[in-house]
């Protein structure tokens, strides 16, 4: 006689594994398809024999645009962006700081001429970056930064300045639309050794982006944006004159850079760029006129053009060393000292390509607390304006400039002088067209 008890038990236990077996296989059909539903397009031909369910599904990639391209990120787009309309409209609160109401110019020193000008600019635009450096300070303190609502149309202006000599190995630099050139109709050109400008560059960035780099100057943010005006006494590109001109349109019009990159202005007629922050050039700098004396057998020693009403200038670093003159050495010279206290020089194809001036140390390194304490110069008074020059004389004032010598023999022009005379545009004017009259003959080679 069979137990019907036991019988009953084995059968339960039977139907449970059934079903537990059919649960698992379905499990695991349910996996494979949806590892096939996920799975990448490239996956089939992935080698080394991994299963369809090792490779995760791949989520969609955000697009985001900057403000100066168009091509897809795989960044999240930033709540702090900055728009070119929100650059735009700052742009329109900001003008560059006016040439001074007294101006200091005397004709043929333009050195000295930049020299009293980035003293005025230095103190004006180093006010102006005080609150600047204030802001830094205080968000630097307390971590503290604006909410996100205002820093996006809050811009705070930073400025630079730098001064730039221009001339090269020959000093026969040519430069257009001078107000002392004879030829209104050939651009106003003109051939000097050397020439002077100075240049102010503003800065503008956002109010959140303010800070401060070790050295205690601010730090140029990605965002910021900037825009330079050069300043020069000479230039017929003023409207109204004296007043700054854009740098872009300043270096398209006194340079003509596509005439350099042809090579159509000739090599020994392109201009090179002695770069120097302001602060150094004020402290450095130093002129007793030598280069503008000559000296003739009748007369003696002479100005080849009348000197300013001002003393000679010899900035605080110079005077410390002992230098009473080295504008030629150390400034004109486009073969010494590239790099240090006197500047960093630049050839004319890197130079015109350049948005503004390059900057070597924290936003505002270029600027000194207060121009007019860094320089002895004593004496200056306003005086005219004059573009035309004025007729050789004798040395009468010895504070002036250099003292009278003896007599030498025949006129002799001193190392350095000045090219002021009219035959120098002329001859540039006639050997342009008799270039273009009579072409180089094609090479037989």
């Amino acid at each position: 006689m069979s137990d019907t008890t036991s019988t009953s038990d084995s059968s339960n236990t039977m139907d449970k594994r059934r079903k537990s077996l059919s649960q698992s296989i379905r499990a695991r059909l349910t996996r494979s398809h949806s590892s096939e539903v996920c799975r990448s397009p490239n996956s089939a031909s992935d080698s080394g024999g991994s299963s369809a369910w090792d490779t995760p599904p791949i989520p969609p990639i955000p697009r985001c645009h900057s403000m100066n391209a168009v091509s897809p990120s795989n960044s999240i787009p930033s709540t702090t962006a900055v728009s070119k309309e929100e650059l735009s409209a700052a742009w329109t609160s900001i003008t560059p700081p006016p040439f001074p109401a007294t101006q200091q110019y005397t004709a043929c020193y333009c050195e000295e001429n930049v020299y009293l000008l980035t003293q005025h600019l230095s103190a004006s635009l180093t006010a102006i970056n005080t609150s600047a450096l204030n802001i830094a300070r205080q968000q630097s303190k307390h971590q503290k930064r604006p909410p996100l609502s205002t820093q996006r149309s809050v811009f705070v202006p930073v400025w630079d300045l730098h001064v730039a000599f221009i001339s090269n190995t020959t000093k026969t630099v040519l430069l257009y639309q001078q107000s002392a050139s004879k030829l209104p109709s050939a651009g106003s050109p003109v051939i000097w050794d050397y020439h002077v400008i100075a240049i102010a560059t503003c800065h503008l960035i956002p109010l959140n982006e303010l800070s401060l780099d070790r050295d205690g100057l601010l730090k140029a943010p990605v965002e910021a944006d900037c825009k330079s005006w050069v300043y020069d006494y000479d230039t017929l590109l003023s409207n109204p004159p004296p007043s700054p001109v854009p740098w872009g349109e300043y270096n398209a019009h006194t340079f003509h850079p596509q005439a350099i990159a042809s090579n159509s202005i000739p090599a020994h007629f392109q201009p090179l760029f002695r770069c120097i922050p302001a602060n150094d050039f004020l402290t450095y700098f130093a002129s007793d006129r030598r280069h503008m004396l000559i000296i003739t057998s009748s007369k003696g020693q002479m100005w080849s053009a009348e000197p300013p009403k001002w003393d000679v200038i010899v900035g605080s670093g110079a005077k410390k060393d002992g230098c009473k003159s080295n504008l030629m050495e150390k400034y004109v010279d486009v073969g010494a000292d590239s790099g240090g206290r006197y500047g960093e020089v630049w050839k004319a194809r890197e130079w015109l390509v350049r948005g503004g001036p390059p900057m070597k140390v924290g936003l505002g390194g270029s600027l000194v607390d207060d121009g007019c304490s860094d320089v002895a110069l004593q004496g200056a008074t306003e005086v005219k304006v004059v573009e035309e020059k004025v007729s050789i004389r004798p040395v009468v004032d010895e504070k002036r400039g250099m003292p009278q010598t003896a007599e030498g023999g025949g006129e002799e022009e001193t190392k350095g002088g000045r090219i002021t005379s009219s035959l120098f545009p002329a001859y540039l004017h006639s050997s342009q067209q008799h270039r273009a009259a009579n072409p180089r003959p094609a090479s037989t080679m």
